[in-house]
């Protein structure tokens, strides 16, 4: 970050769960995002990297950008392989789900994919969080198809109300 200051790069997924204080366990290593098309340097193949086009302002933490509660929450729907920490969410899922302000997470997840909001949408639901549900649910058309939270290994849970089949979250 000092070579390249202008870098969009920022301290994402699992790392900013834990950041941020949504989490009582450190991941075993941590992730950072950077803008699609920005080739990380060498320094940095120590962490695990993610190319995540975000729109909400990161915040600052000990001098570091870290994605917020909403970019997080959009970009786990977006790209669900890449958080890493599905085994203890319901240790921090909730919690950062609620910290995510509405309008944030809308600008977050325009223009994103069909099963990224129908993802959006559940993780929403589960959390607990029935006001970005019912937008998200506004927004996906009538007639999708089914996607998945997890591998497609035939162990998830059906959700027909998103069309979801989820590997990751715990029962409730």
């Amino acid at each position: 970050m000092q070579r390249q200051p202008d870098a969009r790069v920022a301290v994402a997924f699992a790392s900013a769960v834990w950041e941020l204080g949504y989490s009582m366990h450190p991941p075993s290593r941590h992730t950072y995002a950077h803008q699609p098309g920005w080739r990380p340097p060498r320094a940095l193949c120590e962490a695990r990297s993610a190319a995540f086009d975000w729109r909400v302002p990161t915040v600052d933490r000990d001098g570091l950008p870290v994605w917020q509660a909403a970019t997080i929450v959009v970009a786990i729907s977006a790209n669900p392989a890449r958080q890493h920490n599905w085994a203890n969410a319901d240790g921090w899922l909730a919690e950062t789900m609620h910290a995510a302000d509405l309008d944030d997470v809308l600008a977050e997840a325009e223009g994103r994919s069909t099963a990224a909001l129908a993802r959006l949408g559940h993780v929403a639901r589960w959390s607990q969080r029935h006001d970005i549900a019912d937008v998200i649910k506004r927004t996906l058309p009538s007639a999708h198809g089914v996607t998945y939270l997890g591998p497609r290994d035939g162990q998830g849970t059906w959700d027909p109300e998103w069309k979801v089949y989820d590997a990751y979250l715990p029962q409730r």
